[in-house]
């Protein structure tokens, strides 16, 4: 019973995480609350499992990345929530128009998973590097098409939610709950260690141009 609570034991290290977990998700809902400030919260939220250190307070290493990226990190979201905007406006005007070439609807499509892709990296990479907006913006989407498969597994993990919700209502409200306590922490969790590998060449190879 001793080796319970045990500090450097199994079970503590593993409340300590969940408690980590659950800490994290909290800060990044509130953060998002404004929603102006999401970029900022996302990006706080994955740099607090990339920058993570021995000793850190997750809450404290939360807001020290909240603070540093906000500005970076709200121009990003809103250049690519207008984007989105602007796409989104498109989508509805040819399904409005009798007729459009099919070149134009591959074009939206491409279009949107370009922007899709470009905001899956960027976030993270204002958490872990410094760089012109202009720069990041172009880096994450030279990386969402040359990493094509770590893209399609953070695009994967990001559409978790609503994929469960397309295929089964009664079964997204039942996990709705545990959603909103852990479930963006946990994405920004093993989206972090997807990123990792990538991360690490480009501090090697002094980040892509």
């Amino acid at each position: 019973m001793k080796n319970i609570f045990d500090p450097d034991g199994t079970v503590m290290r593993g409340l300590t995480a969940l408690s980590d977990i659950i800490l994290l998700n909290l800060c990044f809902l509130l953060c998002c609350i404004p929603l102006v400030t999401a970029g900022a919260a996302w990006s706080a939220l994955y740099g607090s499992y990339l920058r993570q250190r021995e000793g850190d307070g997750v809450v404290r290493l939360f807001f020290s990345g909240f603070r540093r990226s906000f500005r970076q990190a709200t121009i990003v979201w809103l250049i690519l929530a207008g984007a989105g905007v602007v796409l989104a406006l498109d989508f509805r005007l040819i399904a409005a128009l009798a007729s459009v070439p099919a070149v134009v609807t591959v074009l939206l499509y491409l279009g949107a998973l370009l922007l899709a892709g470009t905001g899956l990296y960027v976030f993270p990479m204002i958490a872990v590097f410094e760089d012109t907006t202009p720069r990041m913006l172009k880096n994450a989407l030279i990386l969402s098409i040359t990493a094509l498969p770590r893209t399609l597994l953070l695009g994967l993990l990001a559409a978790l939610p609503l994929i469960v919700l397309l295929l089964d209502v009664e079964l997204f409200g039942r996990l709705l709950m545990l959603w909103l306590l852990v479930g963006c922490s946990v994405t920004a969790k093993i989206g972090s260690c997807i990123l990792k590998g990538v991360f690490q060449r480009l501090v090697h190879t002094d980040q892509p141009q």
